[in-house]
């Protein structure tokens, strides 16, 4: 077995064991610290430049992800992924468990708490992994 495969196989088992042996909520708080670790390494500095200003970070991801896929109403921003952007999940061949979407969660989060300096929450509301036609998440500032 080749060392991809390797390690493909082993992500897939950890997730599944993670998924069978774990509470929720202990599930939901590992995916979602894997996730902001993700966003740190990723586009933290992105979004830092945008010193607590909505409209600049709307901007951003908007740039990142289409203008369309970025609305607020109120509090809420409701944010939509017209494909999955995990590398890890497009690196492996089969699905991932499906507490694995929260580690995009955290990855908003993060975004979010780090551009605008306050708490938000983060409620996943369709997943392509899940069979939707998009990824679906509800900001709540």
């Amino acid at each position: 077995m080749k060392r991809a495969e390797f390690t493909q196989r082993w992500v897939v088992n950890i997730l599944g064991s993670i998924d069978a042996h774990v509470p929720e909520a202990t599930r939901v708080q590992l995916m979602e610290s894997c996730g902001r670790a993700c966003a740190r390494a990723q586009a933290a500095q992105a979004v830092e430049d945008c010193g607590g200003d909505y409209d600049q970070l709307q901007a951003t991801l908007g740039k990142w992800l289409g203008k369309a896929n970025v609305r607020r109403e109120g509090n809420v921003v409701d944010l939509r992924y017209g494909k999955c952007y995990c590398h890890l999940q497009a690196d492996v061949p089969e699905s991932l468990a499906a507490t694995y979407c929260r580690c995009s969660c955290g990855w908003i989060k993060e975004i979010f708490e780090t551009a605008l300096g306050s708490p938000v929450e983060v409620d996943l509301k369709s997943s392509i992994k899940r069979g939707a036609q998009e990824c679906r998440f509800e900001v709540h500032l």
